[in-house]
């Protein structure tokens, strides 16, 4: 097993032989599907019988540690070990083999011939912590240290230059008194009491904050830290939605302690309250940036908390004095997160020269710019402290986010003001009515009170008022002949114009809407010629769908379809109407 590597487990538990734990010691990584189904995990009967037969090893899923006080006594314990792995045929890899080490990192914590440490990946965020810039910054640090002061004896002592430089009318000016408190700070946090060693059977809480510029996290038992975690944001990510990075530092603290939060009930604490809900809220209801992140998190089972900041002093501090790391997983994962935004973005059904448009009128008008700002900054707490240009936007407050210079209401267009005259001269252009004109923009686009000005356009609309629905039936337009196929799932339609009316022309133009849509399981026609001709019996038997025929002299039996052929025969005349052409 590397050195630096932690196994992945499902079930971690309290590593118990501290003491025995002496000079020698020897690790290899094994099988894991082989061991766990033929003899089970630790504590079930298959391990015990390993255990019989080897004598004093440790096991975690995919790895066999084997320790000895001796050279001797670990030899021996290996010889054991060895052979038993021979008789039950299993693999070791020999890549990942280590023998007669001093030292290993194992389940978190790094074994050594003076006892048990905490493993260096555990403290880094705190050991690399860069000192104070500012007032602010010691205050900051001043508040962890106190948060965890009831486990450092002499605390008040040890801080005294630091507290020093924080009186008001004092000039901040960080010497070399404040520098050896601190690091001095630095490393008492690191160590027992302060740093906890992991236990299986407490209950874990994370904590974790996001900041302008970088994510904090802690995993803590008996608000005691397990563990501390920070990192630098990207240049993309500090451009997300503050509820964006409030998610992506829940993401990235999940990952980082994956070996504690696996495969158990773990309690997260989040400042940003609007966060808990929208974790609550089904996945098609989040933008898609936060979809991508809500995925990540599925695997693991946690309830998220609200706390205020002021109680989150560790996961705020680390936020804000995070490590400048090349984190390669963060990279990763931005890219990721950017590539499955691009690609729901990529499909919706807008033109690139229209979403061009929208991203210039986006950029210059005011209001959009203030909600930008407002989004990357975070929300007030009140509707009233929100700017009065955007409070219409405060009830979607959650769903919104930015993507390459465009506003999104979960995956819809958010228009600028505008653009709104011409967007809604776009969506009533084919003369449907008010609900399918309202559907169709609710499928692309946003803005408050469109529904309302959508109802007003359409029963405003002089075209659509002269050819509202009459009892007399309406004549064929201008005598030409179409086919009417409807969808009965989706209620979609497709119309085509027909250069006579035989059945070689119906089929053609049926296989034609086949291909584009998939064969149907039953077609219902009614009675006319085309349909009950040999060449159509054997269309319908060669593509293998049924097909029915309505009851003859009853247009009701086949009720979709006529109704489809009186919106077809209203949209072609207000097409008319309008001098355009009916199939844009």
């Amino acid at each position: 097993m590397p050195k630096e590597s932690i196994p992945h487990r499902s079930r971690p538990y309290d590593y118990t032989c501290r003491q025995s734990f002496k000079k020698y010691t020897s690790c290899a990584q094994r099988e894991a599907e082989v061991f766990a189904r033929r003899y089970g995990r630790k504590g079930s009967r298959g391990e015990s019988r390993w255990s019989n037969r080897v004598g004093e090893f440790d096991s975690d899923v995919d790895d066999i540690l084997v320790w000895g006080a001796t050279v001797e006594e670990h030899d021996e314990r290996l010889m054991n070990t060895l052979q038993r792995g021979e008789e039950i045929n299993l693999t070791l890899n020999k890549e990942k083999c280590e023998f007669r080490v001093k030292e290993v990192t194992y389940i978190g914590h790094k074994l050594t011939r003076e006892g048990v440490k905490p493993d260096e990946q555990k403290v880094k965020a705190i050991k690399q912590m860069p000192p104070p810039e500012d007032k602010k910054g010691a205050e900051r640090l001043l508040g962890t240290v106190n948060y965890l002061a009831k486990f450092i004896p002499n605390m008040s002592t040890i801080m005294q230059p630091i507290r020093e430089v924080m009186k008001s009318g004092v000039e901040f000016q960080w010497g070399a008194a404040q520098e050896k408190a601190f690091q001095e700070v630095k490393e008492i946090l690191t160590k027992a009491p302060v740093l906890a060693y992991y236990d299986v059977k407490k209950p874990v809480t994370v904590t974790c904050d996001a900041s302008k510029s970088g994510l904090g996290a802690a995993l803590l038992q008996d608000d005691k830290p397990v563990a501390f975690a920070s990192r630098a944001l990207t240049d993309a990510e500090t451009r997300y939605a503050q509820i964006e990075k409030e998610l992506l530092a829940v993401v990235f603290a999940f990952e980082k302690f994956n070996q504690y939060t696996y495969a158990r009930a773990v309690e997260v604490e989040t400042d940003h309250k609007p966060l808990v809900s929208i974790v609550k809220k089904s996945l098609t209801s989040a933008p898609p940036r936060l979809q991508r992140m809500l995925l990540r998190l599925q695997r693991y089972d946690f309830t998220l908390k609200y706390r205020p900041g002021k109680e989150m002093i560790i996961a705020d501090t680390l936020s804000r004095a995070y490590l400048n790391d090349d984190d390669v997983d963060s990279s990763k994962m931005n890219e990721e997160l950017e590539c499955y935004v691009h690609t729901v973005t990529s499909r919706m059904p807008v033109s690139e020269e229209r979403l061009e448009q929208i991203k210039k009128e986006t950029a210059i008008d005011q209001t959009m710019k203030t909600l930008f700002s407002t989004i990357r900054r975070g929300w007030p707490e009140t509707r009233k402290q929100t700017p009065c240009e955007i409070q219409d936007y405060w009830n979607y407050r959650d769903e919104l986010s930015e993507v390459d210079g465009i506003l999104l209401k979960q995956d819809k267009i958010i228009i600028p003001l505008s653009m709104k005259g011409k967007m809604l001269e776009r969506i009533h252009e084919s003369h449907m009515g008010i609900e399918k004109s309202k559907r169709r923009a609710r499928d692309i686009m946003f803005w408050p009170r469109m529904n309302e000005q959508i109802e007003a356009v359409v029963s405003k609309c002089q075209t659509c008022q002269e050819y509202q629905m009459s009892n007399p039936k309406e004549p064929m337009w201008e005598q030409n002949n179409y086919l009417v196929v409807a969808d009965y799932y989706s209620r979609y339609i497709e119309v085509v114009k027909l250069e006579n009316t035989t059945s070689r022309t119906v089929v053609n133009h049926m296989k034609s809407i086949f291909a584009r849509h998939g064969i149907p399981s039953v077609v219902r026609s009614d009675n006319g010629p085309q349909y009950t001709a040999t060449e159509y019996k054997q269309f319908a038997q060669k593509w293998n769908f049924e097909h029915q025929t309505s009851s003859p002299y009853y247009p009701k039996s086949n009720g979709l379809a006529e109704k489809a052929v009186q919106i077809v025969k209203r949209l072609l005349s207000k097409a008319k109407q309008d001098g355009k052409d009916p199939y844009t």
